[in-house]
Order: C-alpha cells, then sequence, then structure tokens
C-alpha cells in the first residue's frame, strides 16, 4: 500500500528529516512507528499525508505516486487516510454524533448516508451512548473513542495514529489498543506513532525504528527496545500471546473495578472474561456488530440531532 523509494527530506534550518528511506507497508499491516524525538518520525507522516514532498525519492499510495501529486488533487488523496491526534481535536460546540457526523459532511456525503453511517461506526467504537454529548462532557478514553470514529467514519484504507494514548492512564491505552486491534482486523492499515514501550512489546507488531532521519531497524514481530519474539506455535503466534495477556489483565481490572464500584462482593464470579477472540472470531463479532447497528434509535435528543441530516 505505501511504498517509500530512497526518500530524503531535510529541513535546511536544523538538518532533521529523512535520508535515504526506503520501506513497504503492505495493505492490512498494523505497524508501530518510534524512535526518539527528532528522529523523523513526524516527517515521515507528513510525507505520507503530503503535506510537504521528498526532496529527493519516490513515494506511492497503492498506484498512486503521492510526491508527483498536484496541490488541487491533495483532498481527494487524503480521502483515503483517517488520522486521530494525540489531542483529539473534537470541535467544542458540536455533540459526538456532529464531530463525526462532520468528517462526512466535508466530503459531500449524502443526508441519507450520515443517518445510516454515523451510528454504525460510533457503535463500532463503543460510544454510541454518548451520541448527544459534548466534547466537554466525555472523559479522555470516550474523547479518544469519537476522534477515532471520526477518522474511519468514511472508511479509509489507512488509519494513522500520531501518540493516540499519549494522554489516556493505562486502562484508558488499553481500551484504545483493542479498539485500534478490532479497526486493523477489518482489514485498515494502521500506522501508529507512539513512545509507548509497554503497548510495544505486548502487541508484538511490526517496529519500525527511526533514529536521526534513518530506519535502524524494522521488526516483523518485535520490541520497542529491538528483541524479537522467539519461537511459536500453530494458530498461536507469540504476538497474538501477548496482545492477549494485556486485554485480558485490562478485562480483570474492568469487571473488578465495576463489581467493587456496585458494592458487590467478588467471592465466587468470574472476573476473567473472556478469551480474546482469534481473528476470524473476532471479525465475524464485528460484522454481526455492524449489522445489529442498523437498528440502532438512540436518545429522543439525539434523534433530534440526526433530524438535521
Amino acid at each position: 500500500m505505501i511504498r517509500f523509494s530512497n526518500v530524503t527530506k531535510i529541513y535546511s534550518e536544523d538538518g532533521n528529516g529523512l535520508r535515504d528511506i526506503s520501506v513497504v507497508i503492505n495493505d492490512g499491516e498494523f505497524v508501530f512507528l518510534v524512535g526518539p524525538s527528532g528522529a523523523g518520525k513526524t516527517t515521515f507522516i507528513k510525507l505520507i499525508l503530503r503535506e510537504i514532498r521528498p526532496d529527493q525519492g519516490s513515494i506511492w499510495f497503492g498506484e498512486q505516486e503521492v510526491s508527483q501529486l498536484p496541490d488541487r488533487m491533495v483532498p481527494y488523496y487524503r480521502r483515503n487516510i483517517g488520522v486521530v491526534f494525540q489531542d483529539f481535536r473534537l470541535l467544542d460546540r458540536m455533540t459526538v454524533f456532529e464531530n463525526v457526523a462532520f468528517a462526512m459532511e466535508a466530503v459531500h456525503k449524502s443526508r441519507k448516508l450520515i443517518r445510516r453511517q454515523v451510528p454504525h461506526i460510533l457503535n463500532i467504537v463503543g460510544i454510541s451512548e454518548k451520541a448527544d454529548c459534548y466534547p466537554d462532557e466525555l472523559s479522555g478514553g470516550e474523547a479518544q473513542r469519537v476522534a477515532v470514529a471520526r477518522a474511519i467514519v468514511n472508511d479509509p484504507g489507512l488509519l494513522i495514529a500520531d501518540e493516540p494514548t499519549g494522554n489516556l492512564d493505562p486502562d484508558r491505552s488499553w481500551e484504545i489498543m483493542e479498539l485500534m486491534n478490532k479497526i486493523n482486523l477489518r482489514g485498515t492499515t494502521v500506522v501508529m506513532v507512539t513512545h509507548a514501550r509497554d503497548i510495544v512489546d505486548r502487541m508484538g507488531r511490526r517496529v519500525i525504528r527511526l533514529d536521526k532521519g534513518r530506519i535502524v531497524r524494522d521488526d516483523k514481530t518485535g520490541f520497542y527496545a529491538g528483541k524479537g519474539f522467539a519461537g511459536s506455535r500453530p494458530g498461536q503466534t507469540e504476538q497474538a500471546d501477548h496482545f492477549r495477556e494485556g486485554m485480558r489483565e485490562h478485562r480483570y481490572q474492568q469487571r473488578l473495578r465495576m463489581l467493587t464500584k456496585k458494592g458487590t462482593s467478588v467471592t465466587g464470579h468470574d472476573l476473567s472474561g473472556p478469551e480474546q477472540a482469534g481473528p476470524a472470531e473476532e471479525n465475524d463479532r464485528i460484522r454481526k456488530s455492524a449489522v445489529k447497528s442498523g437498528l440502532w434509535t438512540g436518545s429522543e435528543k439525539t434523534q433530534g440531532i440526526r433530524k438535521r441530516w
């Protein structure tokens, strides 16, 4: 899907940027982009988005050479990409529903499609009950879910997440990572910029490390610090084990807090929750969720919002 071929971009004022980068990110991959500040991560993302052009080399998105796109075509090109920011960037005077719908309005989607698609996406990200709330009524994790919903509502082939867990506590961070995993299982390519060592280590996905503008490591199933996974067994790789371990621990703590909040004794309760589903089971569950979302009605207040489209 994304191919950098001998790409160089140098900023004259400080000499930072990228130097002779060649890399391919295939359809459906989940890639972590890591490295110290000033390593070139932001430049890498800006080049994909065509916010800047390379000094040398070429960048391809599918069959399209991004580096040669005329400016008038850039907005149409970016419709293939969803972006999630660390600071959410929600519109304060719009509700959750309106924030997500606005992304569809910007690309001239019909009112009928907006009324159908927005509830479907809010259901996928687990925030449909907050559709009529404003950003200042949301927690950090909820606001980030809305930001993710806005990024994927137009069904992009690529999702870029720039430090999406940077402003969240560990529990909310794992919720967002579980959501990112679901989106990736639906077929969306995910490129995530992060400094979160624990998340990278547990998920065990591809890791591209930049340092001083060069790729110094590219591990298919790597750790943040560079240790690869050793060994696998049929039907269950080490990377899946690490991700499931993190998700089970996250669900355990969620369940424990819920029971404690209700004043319920935890004795005799199964706090572990269901096992993390494999790709096939997860995809099947997501498809069923999408079907059910067509029956979503929402609150009376939200119904009033929906009538505006």
